[in-house]
């Protein structure tokens, strides 16, 4: 996702929106960046909506750990991520 990160801060130069969100992947955990709200929260699925369409995460444990602002931390074992 490093792509989408890079075409942001571009469009932040340039001050025109080019990736309404961004997604960060750590060991045992992923940031998202740009969430309007959470659709679904289980185990096995995170579902939100930003502003580019609805964002699912899949795996195993997976939960939100922080969600502040439009930033949300989530944990667990992730082993994928679909744009609807």
């Amino acid at each position: 996702m490093f792509c989408v990160g890079l075409y942001a801060e571009m469009g932040t130069l340039f001050s025109k929106t080019v990736s309404p969100y961004r997604v960060t992947f750590f060991s045992g955990c992923a940031f998202i960046e740009g969430v309007k709200r959470i659709l679904k929260c289980t185990p096995s699925e995170v579902r939100v909506q930003t502003a580019g369409g609805i964002l699912s995460v899949t795996g195993q444990g997976v939960w939100v750990r922080l969600l502040e602002g439009e930033d949300l931390l989530l944990s667990g074992k992730i082993t994928g991520v679909t744009l609807a």
